[in-house]
């Protein structure tokens, strides 16, 4: 590729609509017009400009020997670090004794210079001076192009040829449907409704064929199915394709990704907390060197020097060691944050790129260890756990049970200083606690971080009698209250910079921090992290318009909740009326489990949370997800624009816990009606024939279930296929 700002973005359409015979009546060899080829290779050739293909070459109508000479004339054009895009729509033929696959040309002949494999070789093999190259390929049988047997020799990182095909080897296209399709899918795409992780620069070719795909299959659910197919690649190799660039993508995403690339899979959800509470968009963008993204200022840690001066000693202690520390608290006290700033600054892997954000507290740190293992066990089983500690510890062989794992690290001399966080969103808590966490400690040296649950008791009553109990409840209140004060104005500064709004600034900071660190009266309601509500809070007020005076400011941060759901409801409340679709949204995700769902089943789901029973699109769904919050972001998109880029490509997943509690509980809009679900709507496939489709269940009766009730369904008209205007099938 050539250097940022130098690459060529080039197109070739070759269209063929009339071959060698009236426009409505096939050549003399059998070959049907096209007529539609033409306006469908313009609505494609009109998305692709939109990503930058400005240098277009358009060869139609022309005889078979123009044609090739023609492709050849621009593939020969093509120098190294260009990228080019070679759409073919016309009629294509498996020659009978070759078996090679070959364009038609206008005067209804093909010849061994229009076979597709010459062209694909030619650009393989120029060496070094390769451009790369997307083959389009809208004609029948095009899926030979991509399954020759040299293919699979080519390294996919060394890839220049690929290719996306309308059809399989033996099968036919009709209708230009993959050309309408492929129009579509790069519309969403610059649109930004199709859902991409922000870490890709570009858009992978397997996304743009897989939804091709999906269009296409859906058009020919009428009894003329096509299947669209692409090059094949090698599952274990690095992604790298250059053809379009990614409208979601960020530099700050990019650098996650490949940070987490090194970092153990288990440890990666520290970097999700240092995203909640040190602002990982600026540790990403600084990692990469990409820091015009955001402003260039340091995590946000404050206080807690003391908790970070005993967890430091306890890690740096000299020796193997053996023993636990127990760090608690109610939720949003800090627990992880205090945590996540220690795992990123004592991991070797991640110390020298999250330098920005320990480096102020580098006082009060621990010093790199080589033998640091971290975990983080929400949504994690024993088992799991278990081996991933004996993986990111070096045992030999697989370790994935637990009652075994710390006799197997005494045994092979193996003693980590291992790092468990979020212990009580495990997924039996109380099971990792006994089977792996107790024995672990008469091994190793371990740090918990959990809630003050009592089911936890036997690790709060062991770190006791250790003197290593951490409870970040049991802060003095003017301690506290001036870490809360320094926190928030750190998070303010930006949007009050001067001096003369120095006081202003003085009068948030001061005023929210005395609500939050002001101790509640017994029995009123549970008690939330006081560093957690003042950072959301202090979010919200960045979205506000700034305050100009002392009395405003006093008045505004006296309106602080106390409590993090309330945060929320007031975040809620704000964008309502620009964003009406927002909280179904978010309620729709706080229904999901793991990974989260695909932005198209958000827009399924999503309705039946709204008391009205409308439909939503799938780009109100991403106008609602791309709304700022004071939710944290649950990844690396920025306002949570894509999809967490540890998980697959075009999942969603809800951002913050208590928020997720709170959607679940409320389900819908306070004061909306009686929710239902929405309306399937009817998809009609053709004229007139019905058939019974899928049943569905009638309500139980006298605790037996009744016999569905069977639904009718329009059967496809074999005289369509996808089309509009009731047009014949042609296949080409």
């Amino acid at each position: 590729m050539a250097g940022p700002g130098h690459t060529r973005y080039r197109l070739l359409t070759v269209v063929t609509g009339t071959f060698g015979a009236e426009d409505s009546e096939p050549s003399a060899d059998g070959y049907a017009p096209l007529p539609f080829a033409a306006p469908l290779s313009e609505q494609l050739a009109r998305q692709l400009s939109r990503f930058g293909y400005a240098d277009r070459t358009i060869v139609r109508d022309v005889p078979a020997g123009e044609l090739c000479t023609a492709v050849d004339r621009f593939l020969a054009s093509c120098g190294p670090g260009d990228v080019a895009v070679v759409h073919v729509l016309s009629h294509g033929v498996v020659d009978p004794y070759t078996r090679k696959l070959r364009v038609v040309g206008a005067d209804g002949r093909h010849l061994p210079q229009t076979e597709v494999e010459r062209w694909q070789t030619d650009v393989e093999g120029r060496g070094e001076d390769r451009p790369s190259v997307l083959f389009l390929l809208d004609i029948c049988h095009a899926g030979s192009a991509a399954r020759l047997d040299w293919q699979g020799w080519v390294p996919d990182e060394q890839r220049h040829a690929w290719v996306i095909a309308a059809t399989d080897q033996e099968a036919s296209a009709f209708n230009g449907r993959f050309t309408r399709a492929a129009a579509r899918v790069l519309a969403r795409i610059a649109d930004r409704e199709v859902d991409l992780a922000a870490g890709w620069e570009h858009v992978p070719v397997c996304v743009i064929a897989q939804e091709i795909r999906r269009e296409v299959t859906r058009s020919g659910a009428d009894g003329l199915p096509q299947r669209v197919v692409g090059t094949r690649v090698d599952i274990a190799s690095e992604e790298w394709f250059p053809f379009l660039t990614n409208p979601l993508y960020r530099p700050s995403a990019a650098a996650l990704r490949r940070i987490r690339a090194d970092v153990d899979e288990s440890a990666r959800p520290f970097l999700d907390e240092v995203d909640e509470v040190l602002d990982w968009r600026h540790f990403a963008s600084r990692a990469s060197g990409a820091g015009a993204d955001f402003p260039a200022r340091p995590g946000a840690f404050r206080g807690r020097s003391r908790e970070l001066g005993r967890l430091a000693a306890w890690l740096d202690a000299p020796g193997p060691g053996t023993g636990m520390m127990l760090v608690t608290g109610s939720p949003g006290a800090g627990k992880s944050a205090l945590l996540g700033v220690t795992v990123c600054a004592a991991h070797p892997v991640l110390s020298p790129v999250c330098e920005p954000l320990w480096r102020d507290r580098r006082d009060d740190l621990p010093a790199v260890n080589d033998a640091l293992v971290a975990v983080h066990a929400r949504q994690r089983r024993v088992e799991e756990i278990a081996a991933s500690v004996a993986r990111q510890a070096g045992l030999p062989g697989l370790h994935d049970s637990a009652g075994g794992l710390a006799g197997a690290l005494h045994a092979a001399a193996i003693s980590p200083v291992v790092v468990v966080d979020a212990l009580d969103e495990a997924v039996d808590p109380v099971a990792v606690m006994t089977e792996l966490l107790l024995p672990l400690a008469a091994v190793c040296r371990i740090v918990v971080g959990a809630r003050g649950w009592p089911e936890f008791a036997a690790l709060r009553e062991r770190a006791a009698a250790g003197g290593t109990l951490l409870d970040l409840d049991l802060t003095p209140v003017t301690e506290l209250r001036d870490a809360v004060a320094g926190y928030i104005t750190d998070l303010l500064r930006p949007r009050y910079p001067n001096t003369a709004q120095r006081a202003v600034l003085h009068t948030l900071a001061a005023t929210t921090a005395t609500a939050l660190s002001t101790p509640r009266p017994s029995g009123d309601g549970p008690r939330w992290g006081e560093f957690l509500v003042a950072g959301l809070f202090a979010h919200h007020l960045l979205r506000l318009e700034p305050i100009a005076d002392v009395e405003t400011a006093a008045a505004a941060a006296a309106t602080v909740p106390t409590a993090l759901p309330d945060v929320f409801e007031l975040d809620l409340a704000r964008t309502a009326t620009d964003q009406p679709w927002l909280r179904p949204v978010l309620t729709a995700l706080a229904h999901s489990l793991g990974s989260g769902m695909p932005r198209s089943l958000v827009a399924v789901v999503a309705p039946a949370f709204r008391a009205l029973s409308d439909s939503v699109t799938e780009r109100e769904v991403a106008a609602a997800l791309e709304t700022r919050t004071v939710l944290p972001s649950a990844g690396s998109g920025g306002g949570r624009h894509g999809p967490v880029p540890a998980l697959p490509p075009g999942t969603r997943r809800p951002s913050a816990r208590s928020g997720r509690a709170r959607l679940r509980r409320s389900g819908s809009h306070p004061t909306a009606g009686p929710r239902r679900p929405p309306a399937r709507p009817a998809r009609s496939l053709g004229p007139g024939r019905t058939v019974p489709a899928a049943p569905r269940r009638r309500a139980c009766r006298g605790g037996r279930r009744a016999r569905p009730a069977p639904r009718r369904r329009q059967l496809p008209d074999p005289r369509r296929s996808g089309r509009t205007g009731g047009e014949p099938p042609v296949h080409h």
